[in-house]
């Protein structure tokens, strides 16, 4: 394996619940280090594109994609008062579960339609230009789950197969 590849070739590719060594996993080095080289002058916007509903309150199926999307968050917000006296806008999207192929939630009905999310999010982005956050109204009883003293009852919820 070259210098260059940290990546331990042991750990399956696609399982955000390992991590490979101390330095992180697949999962780790493509939802973190990704978003966060990627950033580079000039800008004018950047779009946290990683963060997700786990950020605020996390899925115990999945605990590094959680990590990775705790991570975006806390790295887009840094960023955020960094350039304030910029002209660059860091906007986090913060998607909830969507019916995609990642975890096989294309069928779920639980997860929102993607259509619905696009529809909501260009909504969202056309009237609330100067917003810091993009939240379709189905990810807001996660990402206010706290601020409402509501967070041990999400997590029960998200976490409800492991409790059983």
């Amino acid at each position: 394996m070259p210098k260059s590849d940290r990546r331990d070739p042991r750990v399956p590719t696609g399982n955000p619940s390992v991590f490979a060594n101390s330095r992180g996993s697949r999962g780790c080095e493509s939802s973190v280090t990704g978003p966060i080289v990627t950033p580079a002058p000039p800008l004018r916007y950047y779009r946290s594109k990683c963060v997700s509903g786990l950020a605020y309150v996390p899925l115990a199926a999945t605990p590094t994609y959680n990590a990775t999307k705790a991570a975006i968050h806390s790295f887009s917000e840094s960023l955020r008062v960094q350039l304030t006296k910029s002209n660059v806008q860091v906007i986090e999207l913060v998607p909830p579960a969507t019916r995609t192929s990642l975890m096989g939630q294309q069928n779920s009905d639980v997860a929102m339609p993607l259509e619905q999310f696009l529809t909501e999010v260009m909504d969202l982005l056309r009237t609330q230009p100067d917003a810091e956050q993009i939240l379709v109204e189905r990810v807001k009883w996660q990402r206010n789950a706290e601020a409402e003293g509501r967070y041990q009852d999400v997590l029960n919820v998200l976490s409800a197969r492991y409790r059983e």
